[in-house]
């Protein structure tokens, strides 16, 4: 389990690494193309902002599947 929690880590940091590059470019853009992409996906930077918010927190979910066994009578 402790390779799965280092492994959600790495992961995690790369996306938080991306927003930061995202949000870095989206500063630097022209306003008539970033209203254009807000026409089509919303208040886009609003939505990367919740996202990085989830991703900043540090809890995570393990999920373990397996199969019980169960006798009826």
């Amino acid at each position: 389990m402790s390779d799965a929690k280092d492994e959600e880590a790495k992961k995690r940091q790369g996306l938080l690494n991306f927003y930061n590059e995202a949000e870095s470019f989206m500063e630097k853009m022209d306003g008539s193309i970033l209203a254009l992409l807000q026409q089509n996906v919303g208040n886009i930077k609003e939505k990367m902002k919740n996202h990085n918010v989830q991703l900043q927190q540090k809890g995570y979910f393990l999920l373990v599947a397996g199969r019980n066994s169960l006798t009826f009578k």
